[in-house]
C-alpha cells in the first residue's frame, strides 16, 4: 500500500498528509479526508449522478474562490510590497513534474531544512521554496521563522491571502516578531483592509520603533481615519527616526495642517525644503501657507525660483499669480507649462485657462 495523502479538489495533485495547502495551486487542505492509494489499481466504480454533481458543485466553488483570492491578490497587491515582475502568475498554470515517489513504498523524505528553503526563495526557486517550507511548517507547526519564510514564498507566488494566513499565524504565535506583523500589515492595506492592520503596524513599532517607513504607514492609516493629530505624532518620529528626511516633514507639515496648527505646518514644510530643495511639492505646500498669512508677493517669489528646478511648478505659480489678480502673468505661467509638457494630460486644459485669462484682462 502507498501512504496516504490528500488530493486537492481544485487540482487533483496529492499533497502529504501533514501538508496545510496544496503545494501546487495553495487551496486548503485541512477539511479534506485522507486517501490511501493501494499497490494494484481496483476497477473503478461507477458514480451516481448526484454524487457527482454535488462534487462537481464543490470542486467548481473552490475553483471560484481560488480565482478570486488570486485577482484580490493582483488587483490589491501593495505597493510597498510588490514582487519581482512575472512571480505574481499563479503557478497552478504551470505544469509541476511527476511525482517521483514509490506506487508501492512511501518516500523518505528528510527533515526539510529551513536554511535551503531561505536560499530557494532568495534565488526565486518559488516552487521548491514552496515545497520546503510546506514540510517545514508541517513537521513545525509553531516555528515562527517557518511560517515568515513560507508567507514570503507564498506571496512570489501570487497567493497572497494564503501567504497573509502564515505571516498572521507567525504574529499570532510571537507577537513580539515585528517584521511578520508588518508585513502582514502591508498585505492587509494591498487588500482593502487598512483597520485590520492598523493594530499590527502597532505592535510592530513597538517592538521595533527605528522604521520610518513602519511609522510613515501608521501615520498614513491614522491621516485616512480622519485622526491628523495622532497622525502627526508618528510622523514627527518617523522624521526623527529618518534624520530629518524630507519626505516624512513634509507629511508631518500635512498632517499637522490638517489639525489646525497653521504654524507648526509652516516649520515643518520650511524644514522639508532645506533637506530637499527640489521638492515641487513641499515649496507648493509651504507657499499655500504663505499665501493664507497673507504674504503673496514672499509666496509666488517660493514657487518661481522653484519653477528653475522643476517647470511643473508652473501651474502652482499661475494658481497664486491668479489668486493674487495677477491674470496676465498666471496666463503666462499656465501657457509656459503647456510649452514645457506639450504631451502632459494637462497641458490642453492650462492653454485654454491661459487664453480665458487673456481674454479676461484685455
Amino acid at each position: 500500500m502507498a501512504a496516504d495523502s490528500r488530493v486537492c479538489p481544485a487540482c487533483g495533485t496529492r499533497n502529504k498528509l501533514k501538508w496545510e495547502f496544496c503545494v501546487k495551486c495553495g487551496e486548503s487542505l485541512q477539511d479534506i479526508e485522507p486517501e490511501r492509494a493501494a499497490s494494484t489499481a481496483a476497477p473503478a466504480s461507477v458514480p451516481s449522478s448526484e454524487g457527482a454533481g454535488a462534487r462537481w458543485v464543490g470542486t467548481l466553488g473552490t475553483i471560484v474562490a481560488l480565482g478570486l483570492a488570486v485577482y484580490i491578490g493582483f488587483r490589491f497587491r501593495p505597493e510597498a510590497a510588490t514582487a519581482a515582475a512575472g512571480l505574481l502568475a499563479n503557478p497552478a498554470a504551470a505544469e509541476f513534474a511527476a511525482q517521483r515517489a514509490s506506487p508501492s513504498i512511501a518516500p523518505v523524505v528528510p527533515e526539510p531544512n529551513l536554511n535551503d528553503a531561505l536560499r530557494s526563495l532568495r534565488s526565486r526557486n518559488t516552487q521548491s521554496a514552496l515545497e520546503q517550507l510546506a514540510q517545514a511548517v508541517a513537521d513545525r507547526p509553531n516555528d515562527v521563522e517557518a511560517r515568515f519564510a513560507y508567507g514570503h514564498a507564498l506571496y512570489q507566488a501570487g497567493k497572497t491571502e494564503l501567504a497573509l494566513a502564515q505571516l498572521l499565524e507567525a504574529s499570532r504565535i510571537d507577537p513580539r516578531h515585528a517584521r511578520a506583523s508588518a508585513d502582514a500589515a502591508k498585505l492587509l492595506i494591498g487588500l482593502g483592509r487598512p483597520a485590520e492592520a492598523i493594530p499590527l503596524l502597532e505592535s510592530a513599532i513597538a517592538e521595533d520603533p527605528s522604521s520610518p517607513a513602519w511609522l510613515s504607514q501608521l501615520g498614513r492609516l491614522y491621516m485616512e481615519k480622519g485622526e491628523p493629530a495622532r497622525a502627526a505624532e508618528v510622523f514627527e518620529k518617523a522624521a526623527t527616526a529618518s534624520h530629518n528626511n524630507a519626505r516624512f516633514l513634509e507629511e508631518l507639515g500635512y498632517a499637522l495642517e490638517k489639525a489646525g496648527n497653521a504654524e507648526g505646518a509652516t516649520a515643518a514644510y520650511r524644514k522639508a525644503l532645506a533637506s530637499d530643495p527640489n521638492s515641487g511639492s513641499t515649496r507648493a505646500l509651504l507657499a499655500e501657507r504663505m499665501l493664507a498669512a497673507g504674504k503673496a508677493d514672499d509666496a509666488i517669489a517660493l514657487v518661481r525660483e522653484g519653477v528653475q528646478r522643476d517647470a511643473r511648478l508652473n501651474i502652482a505659480l499661475g494658481s497664486l499669480l491668479e489668486r493674487s489678480g495677477r491674470p496676465r502673468e498666471a496666463a503666462e505661467a499656465y501657457r509656459d507649462y503647456a510649452r514645457q509638457n506639450p504631451k502632459a494630460p494637462d497641458a490642453v486644459t492650462m492653454e485654454t485657462r491661459a487664453k480665458v485669462l487673456e481674454g479676461a484682462s484685455s
